[in-house]
């Protein structure tokens, strides 16, 4: 509202300057006899309020209504009296009538739009019958050929006005639509979480009695086997690893399901809290080159570790995995109570297809490698909730993840 209430200053400014050299040119090129004492008190008092408005506002950070009402109500006042000493409805300055309506229209609430409207009817009714008639010596023509100018100008002023608004209300109705689809997607995507935690806790559970059966049998045709044939001795004890491998991920998948906070709360350096990540990630590899580069200028600030971020960062670096064939680089500072990191690969890209895709759904295609984007797209939810941007840059010679999270919520301090 504060910016409306200094367009109506400036508005009624122009106005008011336009009004002045109608004035100007009727009293002294077309010899028109003006009641100059009235008109010039009026408009004195007018510009008077206008500079003393102009440099209060510059005080206030709101406009109340109310004082936006009087201002407008000023105006109707104003312009009545100017028009009632300048010949009436004749005037063909009356169409600047419309310019107050707009401004409540845009400003105030209906019942304060609706009773100007009915105050500006009055007006004109009224200056219909009484008003202060011009006399001069001007030939019909040149009266006819001032009052068309005179409506040009009223017109400029209203069109450029409902332009305006009008353009200024779509541009809000786009903004809160973009807004309700956001929320609506933000909807969608937790409605996928729950209902993806749900799974892997109903998967670990039903996954856990056929694995311990399994593990049970093994363990006896060890027992029962294991001397007779040497060979299905070492086959046995490799079952019982990978055996125990599955259980240790499903169990890691259950807890993972049901705990999705803190990991702890254990308090460490970010840079430190960093490097343990991505060399725990790192040793599993072995055919890739890892570059990794930190910001030593800025003193690394302590923070809890969140093992749901640990998560997204781990399966973002695990994708940038699966997609390079042979280097990744790892770029990290943190400025200005904010942390960037930027994870670029080698490898052939994302399709097009499915790039502005990628991390708002589950997807599958060319460039996501192993998998349906699951990872990604988790990953990107956890880093929004910490009030963080994910963004994908991706080319033929490879991808550049881009991640950005305020430290306010991880500092321990």
């Amino acid at each position: 509202m504060i910016e409306n209430f200094r367009y109506l200053l400036l508005i009624r400014l122009f106005s008011l300057s336009g009004i002045v050299i109608v004035f100007i040119y009727l009293n002294f090129v077309t010899s028109t006899s003006l009641p100059l004492l009235p008109i010039c008190s009026i408009v004195f008092i007018a510009l008077l309020i206008t500079f003393y408005s102009w440099f209060n506002l510059k005080k206030q950070n709101s406009v109340s209504k109310k004082t936006f009402l009087a201002q407008l109500l000023f105006d109707i006042i104003t312009l009545s009296l100017l028009i009632y000493y300048s010949g009436g409805s004749a005037n063909p300055l009356i169409s600047l009538f419309v310019i107050p309506v707009i401004f409540s229209a845009a400003s105030l609430p209906r019942r304060y739009t609706w009773s100007l409207t009915f105050l500006t009817i009055a007006s004109y009714t009224t200056l219909m019958f009484f008003q202060v008639p011009l006399s001069n010596h001007q030939h019909h023509d040149e009266t006819v050929n001032l009052h068309l100018w005179g409506m040009w100008y009223g017109f400029i002023l209203s069109v450029c006005l409902i332009a305006y608004f009008v353009s200024r209300i779509s541009s809000n109705l786009r903004e809160h639509q973009h807004l309700l689809a956001e929320a609506r997607e933000a909807s969608l995507r937790n409605e996928q979480i729950i209902a993806l935690g749900t799974l892997a806790a109903n998967t670990a559970h039903e996954l856990g009695t056929p694995l311990a059966t399994i593990a049970i049998l093994t363990s006896e045709m060890d027992l029962e086997y294991s001397d007779k044939n040497n060979a299905l001795s070492n086959d046995l004890t490799l079952l019982k690893s990978q055996i125990s491998r599955c259980k240790s991920i499903i169990s890691k998948m259950a807890k993972g399901a049901g705990e999705l906070q803190a990991d702890s709360g254990m308090k460490l350096p970010l840079k430190y809290y960093l490097i343990r990540l991505i060399d725990e990630w790192e040793s599993d590899l072995t055919d890739i080159e890892i570059i990794k580069q930190f910001d030593n200028k800025d003193r690394s600030p302590n923070i809890v570790v969140d093992r749901s971020l640990t998560y997204a960062l781990t399966n973002i670096l695990v994708n940038s995995a699966q997609a390079s064939p042979t280097k990744i680089e790892i770029n990290s500072n943190w400025k200005n109570n904010e942390l960037n990191i930027s994870i670029k690969d080698n490898g052939h890209g994302i399709d097009k297809s499915i790039q502005a895709h990628i991390g708002n759904s589950i997807v599958s295609g060319s460039g996501i490698e192993k998998g349906m984007g699951i990872g990604l797209f988790l990953s990107k939810t956890t880093i929004e909730r910490f009030g963080g941007t994910l963004l994908i840059e991706s080319e033929n010679q490879g991808t550049t993840i881009n991640i950005t999270i305020p430290l306010s919520l991880l500092q321990a301090d």
